[in-house]
């Protein structure tokens, strides 16, 4: 079973790389950079936050080339995690933050001494080898009482959940999940669930944000 899982996640990691050198290729760098910055404001206020309610230190996880760390990329102390991030450093959109620290990794790997005042995870954690222990690294890095902030695509209709979970139609998502199963991932990985919304809905798929607290150990 690991090793179909591995494979399945080594294919995704090389879909993905590819799939933003396309896209990229076919964007201004200054206007893209412009426009994610005001996607990820309104993501914030979407969720009740504006961007000066962010404080302390930051982890990026699965942060891609323009992650929401780049709102904070002249003010803040940043952990970028990635297994990618060798190959995003040099996207033109890419802009290393001035008091970062980079870490071309899984998750699964890292390991910190560091707590992290917030930990965001978007459109990240159905890409990653395995989610459990991925989550569980996240809380890790997370101080007493910090604030997780993630987001994943879940399936709308169950009928194609358990088609996807057999049939590899999402080659970009090596991970299935549904609603109700991310708030179980959550919660028993001692998250309280401040806050769920819906970002984006589609026909199979819609993006829903978590807004989590550290529970006190």
């Amino acid at each position: 079973m690991y090793r179909v899982k591995h494979r399945r996640w080594k294919i995704a990691q090389f879909a993905e790389r590819w799939w933003w050198k396309r896209y990229l290729s076919k964007k201004d760098s200054t206007e893209y950079r412009e426009w994610k910055q005001s996607y990820w404001l309104n993501v914030l206020q979407k969720i009740g936050y504006e961007k000066d309610d962010i404080h302390g230190r930051i982890a990026d996880i699965g942060c891609g080339p323009n992650g929401i760390f780049q709102l904070f990329e002249k003010t803040h102390q940043i952990s970028l995690i990635d297994p990618l991030l060798d190959d995003y450093i040099f996207f033109d959109t890419f802009k290393k933050p001035s008091k970062s620290e980079l870490f071309s990794m899984k998750i699964e790997d890292f390991e910190s001494k560091i707590d992290h005042e917030f930990v965001f995870c978007f459109n990240a954690i159905n890409h990653m080898l395995d989610m459990s222990s991925a989550l569980k690294k996240m809380v890790n890095i997370l101080s007493e009482n910090g604030t997780l902030i993630l987001s994943c695509d879940v399936h709308n209709w169950s009928i194609f959940h358990q088609i996807f979970r057999f049939i590899p139609g999402d080659v970009l998502h090596p991970h299935q999940i549904t609603k109700n199963a991310m708030d179980s991932l959550l919660t028993r990985h001692g998250l309280a669930i401040n806050q769920c919304q819906m970002l984006n809905k589609k026909a199979i798929f819609s993006e829903y944000v978590w807004v989590c607290t550290k529970s006190p150990a």
